[in-house]
């Protein structure tokens, strides 16, 4: 409001604040300023530029917007309540945010998986014939005489895999099969975890247990999404001893045993 000067009001029989006109409406003016005030008619005018008043006085909750803030402002990061609110889109192009910044993990066997976790590659990508697993044994499986799929003794067991659910093909090989006794049949299972998968039929031998015939079989399966692991065990005729031999390659000596599996 526009300044307001009282009077210093005198008793009689002083003359010098006889009431006048315009002594009442400097009285009246001030009395409807007050009025004014105190019913909310305060405006910016009202207020002298050293009023100073303290900022825990001003109602200004949801009041200031971006336009109220200089560009000089310099606000710190720290007073900004930024938690879970920044989007992909706020993020410049040219950001060029370091990579050590980003959570992932230092693991170089590890992909982003599509449930937003980190993991093994599934297998199962890639084009035909991509590897997903291979083991092999370099050691000969001697002695094996049992004679049910329930005994059957483990050749070559693969690894641990996680597949997405596409078909594949699972081989196993054998460089020579042989028998300690005139045999009539030996069968080599291949099992996807413990469920069989079926078997490949040998051929019948005559005792022979240094030498033998090469074996070699191939089925395709279509796993589960997960992970699984394979094998190929072996059981024979009741009564007969056979060996599965391996070596560790090279100048006289057999080839590997092994399990692959690919993507079919």
């Amino acid at each position: 409001m526009s300044s307001y000067a009282p009077t210093n009001w005198q008793d009689y029989p002083s003359l010098a604040t006889a009431i006048s006109a315009a002594r009442l409406n400097n009285m009246e003016s001030g009395i409807q300023a007050a009025y004014r005030v105190g019913t909310g008619g305060l405006t910016n005018a009202d207020i002298a530029n050293g009023a100073a008043i303290a900022y825990s006085k001003l109602a200004l909750t949801g009041q200031i917007v971006n336009a109220d803030i200089a560009a000089a402002a310099a606000i710190s990061y720290s007073k900004l309540q930024l938690a879970a609110a920044i989007l992909n889109s706020d993020i410049a192009n040219a950001a060029a945010i370091d990579l050590h910044k980003l959570n992932i993990p230092n693991d170089a066997t590890k992909v982003a998986l599509g449930d937003g976790t980190w993991g093994a590659p599934p297998a199962g990508g890639g084009t035909a014939g991509a590897q997903h697993d291979y083991a092999q044994i370099t050691a000969s499986v001697t002695g094996v005489t049992a004679s049910t799929e329930a005994t059957a003794v483990t050749l070559v067991s693969g690894n641990s895999v996680t597949y997405d659910g596409s078909k594949v093909k699972v081989e196993v090989y054998v460089p020579a099969v042989a028998a300690a006794t005139n045999a009539w049949y030996y069968r080599v299972l291949l099992l996807r975890d413990s469920t069989v998968i079926g078997y490949a039929a040998g051929k019948s031998l005559a005792a022979d247990a240094a030498n033998g015939v090469e074996f070699y079989a191939a089925a395709f399966d279509t796993p589960a999404a997960g992970a699984h692991t394979y094998k190929a065990s072996a059981y024979v005729q009741a009564s007969t001893n056979f060996s599965f031999l391996a070596g560790a390659g090279g100048s006289g000596n057999l080839l590997p045993a092994f399990l692959r599996v690919t993507k079919a």
